[in-house]
């Protein structure tokens, strides 16, 4: 009796197991994507793929038969999930492609037959654009600090990392880099990659550091020019005032 109890419950579970198979794959957008229907037998009778519960498309086995018919497409459905012309299955439902991937191709698509199933999670996906700003080459000059700021077209989105050229203990994460107190060593190539579980994609930017003592600024010329027009201003103001006070009075006898 513990015996015929032991068995029941295992084959309970295997069942569950096999019927909750899921996997999830990625798929760039714009390309096509193939999904495979993973420990699924026919059971002889009907088989089917489906899109988050909406069946898709389906092949069955006559009363009567031995071979299942070709595959039926439910065009509304398909339309209505948004793959019109754009699914197509093999003639026994082993695989299923989906041209030019859109991001609302995102879902579950289930292959079923009998008790077993098999379910792909499909998540489209994109790494585009990856970007520095400011744009290369940068100048900067020992003392100051500058910030580089990496951005990309992601779904999903993505992280960051930067990595110096020819520097192997140089290493940071997140969109933005600071370097504080800029040495001449800071000199040299900025790797931003931008990254997700599907893809990664990188860009650069080349920082040139130079002394302190060439960062521009204002000219001898300018700035006699400014101290010139400030005192000028001055003089306008303190004028009147000096003819108002020392106006002389008018008197009446």
């Amino acid at each position: 009796m513990i015996m015929r109890c032991i068995y029941y419950v295992s084959v309970i579970l295997a069942l569950t197991i096999r019927a909750q198979g899921q996997v999830e794959q990625g798929a760039r957008i714009g390309d096509d994507v193939t999904l495979t229907c993973t420990g699924v037998t026919y059971d002889g009778l009907s088989q089917s793929w489906s899109k988050d519960s909406t069946t898709l498309v389906a092949i069955q086995t006559p009363l009567g038969g031995t071979t299942p018919s070709p595959p039926f497409y439910y065009d509304s459905d398909i339309a209505t999930a948004g793959l019109a012309n754009r699914f197509m299955a093999s003639g026994d439902l082993t695989t299923v492609t989906i041209t030019d991937v859109t991001e609302g191709d995102d879902g579950a698509y289930q292959c079923a037959s009998g008790s077993s199933s098999y379910t792909v999670q499909l998540i489209s996906y994109k790494l585009l654009s990856v970007a520095v700003q400011p744009e290369s080459p940068v100048t900067g000059y020992v003392g100051d600090t500058v910030d580089f700021t990496c951005t990309a077209d992601s779904k999903p989105a993505a992280s960051f990392n930067w990595t110096k050229q020819g520097d192997s203990n140089f290493m940071t994460t997140g969109a933005t880099l600071r370097l504080n107190d800029l040495k001449t060593n800071n000199t040299g190539t900025y790797v931003c990659t931008a990254y997700h579980q599907y893809a990664s994609e990188t860009a650069s930017v080349q920082l040139n550091v130079s002394p302190a003592s060439l960062k521009p600024g204002l000219s001898t010329g300018a700035i006699v020019g400014i101290v010139i027009g400030s005192l000028a201003g001055v003089a306008l103001i303190v004028i009147p005032i000096v003819i108002v006070l020392t106006k002389p009075k008018i008197c009446y006898s």
